[in-house]
Formats: structure tokens, C-alpha cells, sequence
């Protein structure tokens, strides 16, 4: 029995020091133990992807002119897994929340507002090929779409991918229907 104890004893001390240096770990790396599902992240309500209903209004800002560059997706918006030209579900996100969201980097002057319904009639044929655009959720990364108006970010699918020609012409009937939607200044 004497040798028995004595294993017990070690495997108390062991359990011990493991219980040290996994506090001492978490503590190093400021990790909180998950202890419950209450500590588990979030799930998002929606799905990026999922498309937007055709009664719902986007909107998209703007500077200086209405040109090109209101209907070009930014550098980061092609480096997105499926790019997508960054646009604020209207019902989900007040302009002011859409620009917190963005960083005080943005100097934008105006907004405008698509009719999603619109955006998607949107389409180009080429070779026999039809290529259309699509207004869906996306989703901004964790923790940015737990901020208010964070679920109201959205995107316009098909201005990248197709042929140059295509794109242009895509954008280009983009514009024209921006041109006839209500722009406001900020």
C-alpha cells in the first residue's frame, strides 16, 4: 500500500504543477478559460451569401464626383474570398454607423441609395453568356458585426471575374442607375 500512496502523492503534486502552469499560461497569453457555452462567440444571425430581399434598399458612399470609383470594388473588397463592392443594408445601418464601421480613415461626402431590386435586374450578355449582378449579406469578420449597424453590411456579387469588357459594361449600368437614386450629403 506504501508504494501506492506514494504514486498518489506524485500524481497530486503532478496535477498541481500542471494546474500552475496552465494558469501561468493563460495569464502569459491573456486567455480566458471557456467554461460554458455563455463564453462561446456568437453566432451571426445571417449568412454571408444569403441574397438580400428585393424590397430592401442598399446604400453606398461616395466623394467628389459620381464616377467610376463609386461603382469599383476597393482593394480590399477584391481581396475578400469572394469579392464583393462593399454596400449598408439601409434597414440594418444608419451612414453614421456604415462610417464608425469603415475607421475615421474614410473621408467620404456623400451617400446614395440603391434599390436592391434594381441592382439585381442589372445584367450583361456576352458570347451567349448572361451575367448578372446579385446584392447579398456580408458579413463583416467578428468582432466588427457585433457594433451597431455591424449586420447591415452587404455586397454586390458579379463585378468581379467576368471579362474586362463585361465588368465595364456591368459597372457602367451601375452607374447610370446611381445617377437616378437619391444621393445625400453627409
Amino acid at each position: 500500500m506504501t508504494m501506492w500512496n506514494g504514486f498518489i502523492e506524485i500524481g497530486r503534486m503532478l496535477l498541481a504543477v500542471f494546474k500552475k502552469l496552465k494558469e501561468a499560461w493563460m495569464n502569459l497569453f491573456h486567455v480566458e478559460p471557456n467554461l460554458s457555452s455563455e463564453n462561446s462567440p456568437p453566432i451571426a444571425p445571417i449568412e454571408s451569401g444569403k441574397p438580400l430581399s428585393p424590397t430592401d434598399r442598399v446604400f453606398r458612399f461616395g466623394r467628389g464626383e459620381l464616377d467610376f470609383p463609386v461603382v469599383t470594388l476597393s482593394t480590399d473588397d477584391r481581396k475578400s474570398r469572394i469579392p464583393r463592392l462593399s454596400v449598408w443594408l439601409q434597414s440594418e445601418t444608419t451612414p453614421e454607423q456604415g462610417l464608425a464601421l469603415m475607421g475615421p480613415q474614410n473621408t467620404y461626402e456623400w451617400y446614395v441609395i440603391f434599390e436592391v431590386q434594381a441592382i439585381n435586374k442589372v445584367k450583361e450578355e456576352l458570347d451567349g453568356q448572361i451575367y448578372r449582378l446579385t446584392t447579398v449579406y456580408d458579413l463583416l469578420p467578428e468582432p466588427k458585426w457585433l457594433e451597431p449597424g455591424g449586420l447591415g453590411h452587404a455586397g454586390i456579387e458579379g463585378l468581379e471575374g467576368p471579362p474586362k469588357v463585361v465588368r465595364k459594361a456591368l459597372r457602367s449600368r451601375l452607374l447610370d442607375l446611381a445617377s437616378t437614386c437619391p444621393r445625400y450629403t453627409l
